[in-house]
């Protein structure tokens, strides 16, 4: 899967839980900026984790605080164990 569509597919995943409408970029805050709380980031780890195919461990979370931490995470595990994802 190439950069793009991963993050392509993060962001689509992310406007999913998003309260407000707000333009999503590497640099946007995960909590600040699209509102998320602790409860909903783990979910939205959880959910990656079904799509990608990778696991994020629950403490690394609180060190992901914008979209391109999470978009990182997301890459390194992928290249570390590739795998089918879902889409």
């Amino acid at each position: 899967m190439s950069q793009r569509d991963l993050r392509a597919e993060l962001f689509t995943l992310l406007r999913a839980h998003v309260h407000e409408p707000v333009q999503i970029g590497t640099a946007t805050s995960m909590c600040g900026e699209l509102g998320l709380n602790s409860v909903e980031l783990m979910e939205i780890a959880a959910e990656i984790e079904d799509h990608f195919g990778v696991r994020l461990p629950d403490e690394i979370l609180p060190e992901l605080e914008t979209v391109g931490d999470m978009l990182r995470a997301v890459e390194l595990r992928m290249e570390a164990s590739p795998r089918v994802y879902h889409s």
